[in-house]
């Protein structure tokens, strides 16, 4: 052996590690996912830092409900589920997951596969003949505002109306500026 390097005792592959998601307060974009192969070479690849959004897909977040991880679900997703200056807000926090334990595992894991299962339904917008309004968060992560204008665009005569500093809760997040967009669509009706 060169002097110098010691032997290797003891190593690990990706199969015998279990990273267990966690809350964490740092965004994707704040990490720092740089590397070199060599002193010449840097990488800048995302190995390792991802959204939670991406971590609580519904396939990873059935298989945590059904692991018995219930609980962690709701925090983890709700920084997508709100607009950016909303996350920090304990009081929504708190409904979501009081929203959360009512539904319970079982009940997320249905609602979960329901909507995995769920066919486009973009194809059969333009049947749609009674009138429409497609109403999004400006800061909605789920459905985003070129979804929720692709949406109106594709339904006869529909509207598209933007409630600012809201993510996909509107209702929960702006409930009187919500209120306020629907009563004067079914006004103008």
């Amino acid at each position: 052996m060169a002097q110098g390097l010691q032997a290797i005792r003891e190593a690990f592959t990706f199969d015998d590690v279990l990273l267990k998601p966690g809350l964490s307060d740092i965004l994707p974009s704040e990490a720092d996912i740089r590397s070199r192969v060599t002193r010449a070479i840097p990488l800048n690849i995302p190995i390792i830092a991802s959204a939670m959004d991406t971590v609580t897909e519904a396939r990873m977040a059935i298989a945590m409900a059904q692991a018995g991880d219930f609980a962690a679900i709701p925090a983890l997703m709700f920084p997508g589920l709100v607009h950016a200056r909303r996350r920090e807000d304990a009081g929504l926090k708190a409904i979501v997951e009081e929203m959360a334990a009512e539904t319970g595992a079982e009940g997320f894991i249905r609602q979960q596969t329901a909507i995995m299962g769920r066919p486009d339904s973009r194809p059969g917008l333009a049947a749609i003949q009674c009138p429409t309004l497609v109403l999004v968060g400006d800061g909605d992560e789920l459905t985003p505002l070129a979804l929720a204008q692709e949406i109106a665009q594709d339904i006869p005569g529909a509207r598209v109306e933007i409630v600012p500093d809201c993510g996909h809760l509107s209702t929960l997040e702006r409930p009187e500026a919500v209120t306020q967009k629907l009563a004067a669509w079914l006004q103008q009706g």
